[in-house]
């Protein structure tokens, strides 16, 4: 990939749906999973002090096989955009898009998001944490700085010393490492015990074809394989879904047809009114998928907790 891709695909992080359609179902997951302290499932710090206490002083008892460390609740929404001007998207959501901006210091989770690209995603991830961003590229780093606090390193070598991470986040990172399953141990090493890890990737091998190859992908993914290198690298995966199911067949069409004629398929401008059909599909993706996994889709997510 080009310095000119990378500085394109910072880019389109902030407008473009697809981006926006991921942040609103990984918003939509991780408030389920690390926020809703009423939730029997939450994932609960396995550290005392971030423990929630009872009116009576007590740590309430909940499935520790389940948890991971929590952010805080009661946020309100955000007014920050997220998309273009005259475009706003996810300007004041108030469930699952809003992208924040407070300081987030005094919040619990130590938050590291590899492969952090444009760095978009900080302002979207400080919702549960302070945190950091990492990626190999001179000219990532440049937008990612102007969003956060961003470094330069190797996802095979982390900066960072064991067990001192609570979240580490990879949106579409895995699938450019030639040595997947390395990847995956380092992360284990930084991440605290109880610690989770979230990642996205693109989903079937079948799918694979000239875009895979523009963008230096090495693999495409399905739901049980993924998680099987998980499980084999020290995760229990708690939560996995496909995601983009209902631009799915579109997706085949596009990715099929391109693959017979041997071209790739880049970030193509649509319309605003196509553009919030699709977002909206993805809004609905995003309340779905804290009820049910999805069945089909061109990602993978899974949320996996270290034991």
């Amino acid at each position: 990939m080009q310095e000119s891709d990378v500085a394109e695909m910072g880019e389109q992080e902030q407008f473009y749906w697809w981006h926006i359609c991921r942040r609103l179902v990984w918003r939509s997951i991780l408030d389920k999973w690390l926020l809703e302290s009423d939730n029997p499932k939450i994932l609960e710090s396995s550290v005392s002090r971030r423990t929630p206490q009872n009116d009576d002083g007590e740590r309430p008892t909940q499935n520790n096989d389940l948890m991971c460390h929590p952010g805080p609740t009661g946020q309100g929404p955000s007014s920050d955009s997220g998309s273009r001007p005259g475009f706003q998207i996810e300007s004041g959501m108030t469930k699952w898009g809003e992208i924040t901006r407070n300081d987030a210091s005094t919040k619990g989770m130590e938050i590291l998001d590899v492969g952090c690209g444009g760095g978009f995603n900080l302002e979207f991830l400080r919702r549960w944490g302070k945190v950091t961003g990492i990626d190999q590229s001179e000219v990532a780093l440049v937008s990612a700085k102007q969003h956060g606090e961003a470094e330069q390193g190797d996802a095979l070598q982390l900066p960072r010393p064991d067990e001192s991470i609570d979240l580490i986040t990879a949106f579409d990172v895995l699938e450019h490492l030639l040595d997947d399953e390395a990847a995956l141990k380092e992360w284990h090493r930084v991440l605290t015990i109880g610690g989770c890890v979230a990642i996205s990737v693109p989903a079937y091998q079948w799918l694979y074809g000239p875009h895979d190859k523009a963008l230096l992908h090495q693999r495409r993914y399905t739901l049980s394989k993924l998680a099987a290198k998980l499980s084999q690298a020290g995760f229990k995966p708690i939560f996995s879904s496909y995601v983009f199911m209902f631009t799915f067949p579109i997706f085949v069409a596009q990715r099929l047809l391109a693959k017979s004629l041997g071209r790739g398929a880049g970030y193509n401008a649509a319309p605003h009114p196509i553009s919030r059909l699709l977002i909206g599909l993805g809004w609905i993706e995003a309340w779905l998928i804290r009820y049910i996994s999805l069945p089909f889709g061109s990602s993978v997510f899974i949320l996996a907790k270290k034991i």
